[in-house]
């Protein structure tokens, strides 16, 4: 019985071992005051993972699962690359598939520029209803908020009170851009474009936290951490709670916060 009991626990203890965890860091795509390539190289030196998931589709990465030489790479690309100087993982991407190219095809970033523009000439020249004016005042405040969020350090705008801040944007985003669309006639030919937006972003997010789902069951027992813009993160968290088989952490959980220094003179 005793022998039993004993073989019971070292396998239980062995399994324990093996957990598969789960990071998901929210990033800033350029380096700002508080967030910087170096601040990021030092999370995931610390973390040592043996996986990052990268928010590209499989299309965007070289057949070798590697970054294609380009001339100004994004913070993350930066850090992911000085850390694989001193530290051994594979990369691997989690975005739908064809992403890229799908907003290519529909002119995401043409049409969401002539949708700004056209909703700022109509408030600038008075040409929205009051409330309207209000709901577009709402968005920008929100946004300037969510900017300034952004000048903090990561374990400020990973929070999750600073992920409530950006679920508020979208759904606010959405809600309003689709109102104020609907009962003003000048924006009528934006509205199959605004409904193809919302719903890519719903679509995107889905495929993203099944991509990383299926990650964790083909490197069980690893550390992966998933590096998203950080307005990804409160959709991503949320998705992945409903899966099963990891344990999803926040990174300060595993190296801690910074400490404060100390300028007490002795």
């Amino acid at each position: 019985m005793k022998r039993a009991l004993c073989l019971f626990v070292v396998v239980s203890l062995a399994f324990c071992g093996d957990e598969t965890e789960l990071i998901v860091i929210g990033t800033m795509h350029s380096d700002g005051p508080q967030f910087t390539t170096d601040h990021l190289h030092r999370i995931l030196t610390e973390l040592k993972p043996d996986v990052i998931l990268f928010e590209r589709d499989a299309s965007m990465l070289t057949e070798d699962n590697w970054f294609p030489a380009i001339e100004k790479p994004e913070l993350e690309e930066r850090a992911v690359t000085r850390l694989r100087d001193h530290h051994s993982f594979e990369l691997r991407p989690y975005d739908l598939d064809g992403r890229r190219q799908f907003k290519i095809d529909h002119e995401f970033k043409q049409n969401n520029k002539a949708l700004g523009e056209a909703i700022d000439g109509l408030y600038q020249s008075g040409k929205l209803s009051a409330i309207n004016v209000l709901k577009v005042d709402t968005i920008a405040a929100i946004t300037r908020a969510l900017l300034e969020l952004g000048k903090e350090p990561a374990y400020v705008f990973n929070a999750p009170s600073s992920s409530a801040l950006v679920l508020l944007r979208k759904e606010t985003l959405y809600e309003h851009y689709t109102e104020i669309i609907a009962s003003t006639p000048e924006l009528a030919p934006f509205a199959e474009h605004w409904e193809r937006v919302k719903t890519f972003w719903v679509k995107r997010n889905k495929a993203m936290v099944a991509n990383i789902a299926a990650h964790t069951e083909t490197y069980a027992g690893k550390r992966l951490v998933v590096l998203s813009g950080f307005s990804h993160k409160y959709f991503l968290m949320d998705g992945l709670r409903h899966h099963q088989g990891f344990k999803l952490v926040e990174y300060w959980d595993v190296i801690g916060l910074p400490q404060p220094s100390n300028t007490t003179q002795p």
